[in-house]
């Protein structure tokens, strides 16, 4: 229940605000709690995004721990010359228990490391949006090119509201 609170306290504060957005605060919202910074920046379809791919990558881990765990003791079991510990897999080569579980080791890593990304990504997306949340992208944006004597010549700008550039 205090984690409701908590939560709406915060959502609270973030929706309050009036004034132009800040790329640090929406940094620190996106780090403190992710998804956050995104409800900072009113972008709130991007939500559910953040937690479908922090929430994949935490699933990921979690099925290769649970497989990794079950083959190390398949694997200790085997290797083990205690006749009282039970053997799972009587039919399977030790090797091939060692080899699985290496295998669900290393997707249980590259788990770890993809919510490292997903976390990352959440607050860059939402630092980037912050900046770019204004960015004018009308029809009177334009560039324009043309060759000169020896370089490429590059002219970009506005128009103006009758059209001049």
């Amino acid at each position: 229940m205090r984690q409701i609170i908590s939560v709406l306290c915060i959502a609270t504060l973030l929706y309050a605000q009036k004034d132009s957005l800040n790329p640090q605060k929406a940094l620190m919202w996106s780090l403190l709690l992710p998804g956050a910074g995104q409800f900072y920046n009113h972008s709130y379809w991007k939500i559910p995004v953040v937690y479908a791919a922090i929430g994949g990558a935490v699933g990921f881990m979690l099925w290769n721990q649970r497989n990794y765990e079950h083959f190390r003791q398949a694997y200790k079991a085997k290797i083990d010359n205690d006749p009282a510990t039970q053997d799972i897999y009587p039919n399977v080569p030790a090797e091939l228990l060692r080899a699985q579980r290496d295998y669900y080791r290393r997707n249980r890593d590259l788990g770890i490391l993809l919510i490292g990304i997903a976390y990352a990504l959440n607050a860059m997306e939402a630092y980037v949006d912050a900046h770019l949340k204004y960015f004018d992208v009308s029809e009177e944006v334009y560039i324009q090119w043309y060759p000169a004597a020896i370089r490429l010549c590059w002219r970009f700008g506005a128009k103006d509201k009758r059209g001049n550039g």
